[in-house]
């Protein structure tokens, strides 16, 4: 869940930048206003997007990360598990929304109790809500809530105004923004992306209210007005003082040529680009969930740092190096099934461990299995009698399961030599397995497994 919801601020955040600074400026407003609904949507859509071509090609990067494997348990007994934000998460999320839903719903009721308070005029197009609260102009759906000080002739523009609003439906874009920011609250994108939406919107009705000729008029007015009028939140208000200047300014510029809609044509490169992370990210997502598992199968401090990921890999790159320079009888072997390998969580059919066949849960009992031989044949005697600083230890093992179903390419990364050939000596106990398959075809899978120990004071 965290993966993809930063994925979806990441995206919405790329998308305000690109409107920021090619769009914002242009006076295609309908093309704006387009843009602004659509781009906060998609980002929500576009992480469970796969382009099998980008994914096919980006598999080979990543390896399948197993539950460690704790060699004293006993140790543990007793410990309670340290316990990370993402357990949390899914309750912080719900309780945002509520408080987020109730906001909502005071706004709504705030509305409805204002317009019960007030008079009515029945119009063909609206109604006017005639209230008595000083300096209030707002618009909401067919509705204008109206001081009944500005219903004078001088101030006709003002209802003219917010009937554009009306018939261009801006609250339902209010509306929609507002049901964003409930479910997803905590994404400050969604505020931006409505500020713009709302700065868009008096554009849009500046520009088919205002005649060419009366614009110092109707500006004048707008400025003597201004500092009169009260705040209220979610509704079309004819005046916010944050946006005045930029109102003058946007009803001043010349309309923008034709040939710079091109600039949507950006869209094309982003989203591809987009899909791109998507899809070689797809397969990440697998190791996201296994690393969960890892941190609740050891004690604190016991996962994977981005460090321990770094050695990880060049232990890999050192022995493929290494192969290259002594070219042994199977190497060709090992570099034709590097092209072949898929991840664990990803494959069709993982490889399956004797005793597995029957298993509801084959990948489980696979790793059930495997712990159960380390923790059975490793030495545990070595971790007491290397000279080893006192404290939580990690072994970590790479290996592969070829397509015959055989362990090759084990490679061992430890904070002692001896401990790194033992680890090789248990790994290559493991017996003859059922090798993966992905789409009905053998393939190898290749495997990280960490194995923890505790030296004694």
């Amino acid at each position: 869940m965290a993966n993809y919801l930063i994925q979806v601020v990441l995206f919405q955040f790329f998308f305000i930048i690109i409107y920021d600074v090619f769009l914002r400026k242009e006076t295609f407003f309908n093309w704006n206003r387009a843009y602004l609904l659509v781009t906060p949507i998609m980002s929500f859509t576009l992480p469970f997007i796969r382009i099998n071509a980008f994914e096919k090609a980006s598999q080979n990067n990543f390896v399948a990360y197993l539950p460690a494997v704790i060699l004293n348990p006993q140790e543990s007994i007793g410990k309670v598990m340290p316990i990370s934000f993402t357990d949390y998460m899914p309750i912080i999320l719900l309780l945002g929304m509520f408080i987020m839903l109730g906001l909502f719903l005071y706004k709504l009721t705030s509305l409805f109790i204002l317009r019960h308070q007030s008079k009515t005029e029945k119009h063909a197009s609206h109604t006017l809500v005639i209230i008595d609260k000083p300096g209030v102009i707002f618009s909401f759906f067919k509705e204008i809530f109206i001081d009944k000080s500005f219903l004078n002739q001088t101030h006709q523009h003002i209802i003219k105004h917010e009937l554009i609003h009306i018939t261009h439906y801006h609250s339902v874009d209010l509306l929609l923004f507002e049901i964003l920011k409930i479910v997803s609250w905590f994404n400050p994108a969604i505020y931006i992306f409505q500020n713009r939406i709302t700065e868009l919107h008096e554009f849009i009705a500046d520009a088919k209210t205002i005649e060419p000729h009366n614009k110092s008029d109707f500006f004048n007015s707008l400025l003597t007005t201004t500092f009169k009028v009260t705040k209220v939140d979610f509704i079309n208000q004819f005046y916010k003082h944050s946006l005045i200047k930029k109102r003058i300014m946007m009803t001043n510029k010349n309309k923008s040529k034709q040939v710079l809609k091109l600039k949507y044509l950006l869209l094309v490169p982003v989203l591809g680009s987009m899909l791109l992370y998507v899809s070689c990210n797809a397969s990440r997502s697998s190791i996201t969930k296994n690393a969960t598992a890892l941190k609740k199968s050891i004690a604190k401090k016991d996962s994977l740092s981005k460090k321990d990921m770094k050695e990880i890999f060049e232990i890999t790159e050192q022995a493929v190096k290494k192969l290259k320079k002594n070219k042994p009888n199977n190497f060709e072997t090992l570099e034709v099934e590097a092209v072949d390998y898929v991840p664990f969580s990803e494959i069709e059919q993982a490889p399956i461990y004797p005793g597995c066949e029957d298993a509801q849960n084959q990948k489980t009992c696979f790793s059930g299995k495997l712990t159960t031989l380390v923790a059975t044949y490793f030495n545990q005697n070595l971790t007491k009698n290397l000279g080893l600083t006192p404290g939580k230890k990690r072994i970590f093992i790479m290996f592969k399961i070829d397509k015959t179903g055989k362990v090759v390419g084990i490679r061992a990364r430890a904070p002692h030599k001896e401990l790194e050939v033992e680890a090789i000596r248990v790994i290559n106990l493991i017996p003859q397995l059922i090798p993966g398959k992905q789409q009905g075809k053998t393939v190898a899978v290749k495997y990280s497994l960490p194995i923890v120990f505790n030296v004694d004071k």
